[in-house]
């Protein structure tokens, strides 16, 4: 079973005998602490202790999405594939401008990223 649903289940069950979250916003709250514990494991550089915190930290990404009645591997599908379609354009962008990807600069990836970006909004626009 993937991790996101596996992590779903488990939550939905824990939810069942009322050991939950009142709402995503109160869910929220631990991802914050999660994300500061996160951080603070990776300054210390121990692998260990970055992979239990960044775990703790998906973990509680997960509730969030449950609460809000979302599904976390839809969610993240999604995410994904607007990561592709931007990193695609971002490449398209770079192509036409007769380089590529591995041509550039972090600072050119960065402004072909935020056009791509850029393009996506303007063709939402009505």
């Amino acid at each position: 079973m993937p991790a996101l649903l596996r992590a779903q289940r488990v939550q939905a069950k824990a939810a069942r005998v009322k050991f939950d979250w009142p709402d995503a916003q109160a869910a929220w709250s631990k991802v914050e602490e999660e994300m500061r514990e996160t951080g603070e494991a990776i300054v210390s550089g121990d692998t260990l202790r970055i992979g239990e915190e960044l775990g703790d930290a998906l973990f509680s990404l997960v509730n969030v999405a449950r609460l809000a009645k979302l599904d976390a591997e839809d969610v993240l599908n999604g995410a994904i594939e607007k990561f592709r379609r931007r990193f695609s354009g971002m490449e398209a962008e770079l192509v036409a401008r007769g380089t590529s990807v591995s041509a550039v600069t972090p600072g050119e990836l960065e402004q072909a990223w935020e056009a791509a970006k850029a393009g996506e909004r303007r063709e939402k626009q009505p």
